[in-house]
């Protein structure tokens, strides 16, 4: 991973000055169980660091050459993503940046059931757990409008939603989300035409529309 191998040996003898026990060693790897004063070692980066830490990065020989893999494949999902923002914006909806951080009656919406992923050292108790979902945000920021006598909206936001997973090595799976919000009046006042009453029917056909543009089941 960082371009120098180290020895079995010297690996071994680290680990066991950490603390750690060797469960199970070969040429090309070794299974350790990490002491109970040591929470912060907990994946295989983190045995790798550890290592390169006591060794000394400045003993580490800089390589020779220098080799840069440019990818001239478009990112599909990037394309999508900016198209997507493109349209809604100009379907006069604005775009919302949340914070990702929540507290635990926003993280355990019961709208999707994913179980919330909670900070170990959170700031505060409104920012204790990593969001389920984008709704909530988009909610909390409809209500911050209607106590200041806003009530004509139209909001989306596009951005990652967490959830526990006990077998990801992170212990949370991060999934990309949309969420879309509108109240009120769906036009400005318009001496041509009357205004009309934001409901589900609206944004439902806006979603259609979308959907068979992109050519979405």
């Amino acid at each position: 991973m960082i371009g120098f191998e180290f020895k079995t040996n010297y690996v071994i003898e680290k680990f066991k000055q950490l603390g750690c026990e060797i469960l199970e060693q070969t040429d090309k790897m070794v299974t350790v169980q990490t002491p109970s004063w040591r929470p912060d070692l907990v994946r295989e980066i983190d045995y790798i660091e550890e290592i390169v830490r006591i060794y000394g990065m400045e003993n580490i020989p800089a390589a020779k050459t220098l080799q840069i893999i440019t990818n001239d494949e478009p990112n599909k999902e990037h394309i999508f993503i900016e198209k997507l923002r493109d349209d809604f914006a100009a379907f006069g909806y604005n775009e919302n940046y949340n914070n990702t951080l929540v507290s635990e009656a926003m993280a355990n919406f019961e709208l999707f059931k994913r179980k919330p992923v909670k900070l170990q050292n959170p700031l505060s108790n409104e920012m204790a757990y990593l969001r389920t979902a984008l709704l909530p945000g988009l909610i909390n920021t409809a209500k911050l409008n209607f106590n200041r006598n806003n009530f004509d909206l139209k909001l989306f936001e596009i951005g990652n939603a967490q959830e526990f997973d006990k077998d990801s090595e992170t212990k949370t799976t991060e999934t990309l989300s949309f969420a879309a919000l509108i109240t009120g009046k769906t036009e400005d006042i318009n001496w041509s035409y009357d205004q009309r009453d934001a409901n589900i029917y609206y944004l439902k056909g806006l979603i259609e529309e979308l959907a068979e543009e992109y050519n979405l089941d």
